[in-house]
């Protein structure tokens, strides 16, 4: 156990190592595409080397437990809690509480002490019965929050069998298809109840822990990169940001250097002509009015006197459509109005009477961002969709950012998202 919490440079030399060539004859039983992921599970003390899998079979829940905290021991979270819990005299892992009548594992209780893993019921575990897919996504997600906290910029998958995923797991599916861990099973379908297979499952794990190694690398790296976000240096401003394929990057700024100054606003600057968000020149934005609205949740908010903008924490920012500055405000998410009409978005939603205007129900925070070639037409969205798109934003030639959730309604009209559901204009 010691071994494992050590995350010594044995583990970083272990990614980067070649993960074995596979066997001409596949001597595990699974599926072709599955024996470079096992062969790294193993490499990397995921799975049990002495333990004969049925790797193309259901995976149960306390196998897939193992799997999920066997990357979890091996994170940074895991090695302070070690530190300050266990034993110093003991070599195995032990965890005290039990709270499942039906299962004694100190794997899995520990697991559900910090959040991870719930019974099937508050007393039963059920460690033989089988998980879904979406299930899986679920607890996976939880164990990304909990002790490996990776983020990600939303994007909609619009799966063709989305209204398939139940409510409680759709944000987990959502996030774990743009972390890239699992994607859909073809013709753009999730498959939320089919039953994931151990093969499955270990391909899904053994791409959190490699990706959980690189971010933790990077980090140790970005340390010594030196400032990023605007930096003056070599007698000019520059923008800098931090990745593993190209490090440090440094984009020099065409801005008059006497004037430009950094606003009180994370990404922000500009100098007497221009403002600038992150590397990128704001088209038509007024430095001297310019101001952030509001600087959390997905999406975000700033003005001047003559725009109001929406923009994403780590990129991409323009106009939200024929808003007022002066009286627009954020309402909850994905919901924004001002004098004249209400957004979803950067999208008006051309509301018959703003003042009547409210939210019935907030949305859980999926973002999309589409350009007109997806957004206009039927490449993400149905015949019915993407006729609804072109008849009210058919001018748009940009890209466009907004929510397919929430609820809102006037006396009159209810939106789902941005489209209009209901219209009883006609009805009084």
């Amino acid at each position: 156990m010691k071994k494992v919490l050590a995350m010594t440079i044995s583990i970083i030399l272990a990614f980067f190592a070649a993960t074995g060539a596979a066997e001409t004859e596949n001597e595990y039983g699974c599926s072709e595409w599955a024996v470079e992921n096992i062969e790294r599970a193993l490499s990397v003390s995921l799975m049990d080397s002495e333990k004969n899998y049925d790797y193309k079979s259901k995976i149960s829940r306390l196998e897939f437990c193992e799997l999920i905290f066997n990357v979890v021991v091996q994170t940074p979270f895991f090695a302070e809690w070690y530190e300050k819990n266990a034993d110093d005299s003991d070599e195995t892992f032990r965890f005290k509480e039990k709270f499942f009548d039906d299962l004694e594992d100190s794997r899995v209780n520990f697991l559900h002490y910090i959040g991870i893993i719930y019974g099937k019921t508050e007393r039963e575990f059920a460690p033989n019965d089988g998980l879904t897919r979406e299930e899986a996504a679920v607890i996976i997600v939880r164990m990304i929050d909990r002790v490996i906290n990776m983020e990600t910029t939303e994007m909609w998958y619009d799966y063709n069998d989305v209204d398939e995923i139940s409510d409680w797991a759709l944000n987990s599916v959502q996030k774990i298809s743009n972390l890239g861990f699992m994607k859909g099973i073809g013709d753009n379908k999730f498959a939320p109840k089919d039953i994931y297979t151990i093969e499955q499952a270990v391909a899904t794990v053994v791409r959190v822990f490699d990706a959980n190694i690189i971010e933790w690398i990077a980090k140790a790296i970005k340390k010594d990169a030196g400032a990023i976000g605007y930096v003056y240096e070599n007698d000019t401003w520059n923008y800098v940001t931090y990745d593993m394929a190209v490090g440090r990057r440094v984009t020099p700024l065409d801005v008059n250097k006497d004037e430009f100054r950094l606003l009180n606003y994370e990404t922000f600057a500009a100098d007497d002509e221009s403002v600038y968000f992150m590397a990128h020149k704001i088209e038509d934005a007024d430095p001297a009015t310019f101001q952030v609205i509001d600087n959390t949740g997905n999406m975000r908010y700033a003005k001047d006197k003559n725009f109001v903008y929406i923009y994403l924490k780590d990129g991409g920012i323009m106009k939200v459509i024929g808003a007022d500055p002066e009286t627009f405000e954020a309402l909850e998410y994905p919901y924004a109005k001002d004098k004249n009409d209400a957004y979803n978005g950067c999208l008006p939603l051309y509301v018959d009477d703003v003042t009547k205007f409210e939210v019935v129900e907030s949305g859980s925070g999926a973002t999309r961002i589409s350009f007109p070639e997806s957004f206009l037409t039927t490449a993400i969205n149905s015949e019915e969709i993407a006729k609804y798109n072109n008849e009210k934003y058919g001018f748009i030639n940009s890209a466009v950012i907004y929510s397919p959730e929430g609820i809102a309604k006037t006396e009159s009209l209810v939106y789902k998202g941005y489209i209009l559901e209901e219209d009883n204009r006609l009805k009084q």
